[in-house]
């Protein structure tokens, strides 16, 4: 038994260290499959994103440590995707998605305080309330609809391998401060957007990212939408969206405690350019 990991970011975007600290502290933690992940390069200036001119380094990096490691650890070559509102979109300029083991989509702008400055929902809570108000006038409810709405659009257009941190509008929702996961227009559109999942090739991701690094008290998604997911038999991952080495294993034996209780008993896994699903436990995932 052993543990893979998706989603994880190094120092090509917002990680803190090189890509083969990454690799070595896999190792350590009985990681059998490490797949990178940089946020894709964007048309506008955001300093967590891969630059456009270090693409071709990332990419040869990772091949690179791929021979390297080949007989300890398969190591994967992936980004992760912003779907854009200013495109509906990714944007893929100088990317062929083609040339990826594989690609995970998600959605961090809503909207744009200007045509060069986009806004993150999962920004610090200073940002989060300056696009509330200025751009939504402090309408909570239109900003997770667009929020909802750009996933299902992405689905519908891009099928990325993986959708990322379903629920991340969550972040900045500490203490229920601007809606509550039980009202239900937000459930309706969490159960739409999941019936996209359902309907896609999609894998959807279980993030332990949030946790692990403080931003929020659970999983992305809440139990409550794993539980639904489970009933409509959408396939799932298990990802921690590392940022740093020690954490890309970071609460996933808690997580596979979750998800086991749940009725999940199987995770799905990038193996032979094919995703299929592998049984998981507390001990990991076996391959």
């Amino acid at each position: 038994m052993s543990w893979v990991n998706f989603h994880t970011h190094s120092n090509f975007d917002d990680g803190n260290v090189q890509i083969e600290e990454y690799v070595k502290d896999a190792l350590r933690q009985n990681v059998s499959i490490l797949g990178f992940s940089p946020h894709n390069p964007l048309p506008f200036h955001v300093d967590w994103v891969i630059k456009k001119e270090d693409f071709k380094e990332y990419c040869r990096t990772v091949q690179t440590l791929k021979e390297k490691y080949k007989d300890r650890i398969r190591i994967l070559l992936g980004l992760e995707m912003d779907f854009l509102p200013s495109i509906n979109s990714f944007y893929k300029e100088g990317i062929d998605l083609s040339t990826l083991d594989f690609h995970i989509g998600s959605v961090h702008f809503v909207n744009f305080f200007n045509e060069n400055k986009g806004w993150a929902i999962d920004e610090n809570a200073e940002i989060f309330e300056k696009g509330l108000n200025e751009i939504y006038n402090g309408n909570i409810k239109k900003v997770v609809k667009d929020y909802f709405k750009l996933i299902r659009n992405m689905l519908k257009l891009e099928n990325p391998d993986i959708v990322a941190h379903l629920d991340l509008i969550k972040m900045n929702n500490k203490g229920e401060k601007y809606f509550s996961e039980g009202e239900e227009w937000y459930r309706r559109e969490v159960l739409d957007t999941l019936k996209s999942i359902a309907k896609s090739h999609s894998i959807m991701e279980v993030n332990t990212g949030g946790i692990a690094r403080g931003k929020t008290d659970s999983l992305y998604p809440s139990i409550w939408i794993l539980e639904e997911a489970y009933d409509m038999r959408i396939p799932i991952t298990l990802c921690s969206d590392a940022h740093k080495p020690e954490q890309i294993t970071a609460k996933f034996k808690e997580a596979a405690v979750l998800l086991n209780a749940i009725g999940y008993k199987e995770i799905y896994i990038l193996h032979k350019k094919t995703w299929a699903p592998h049984p998981i436990s507390v001990s990991g995932v076996e391959l």
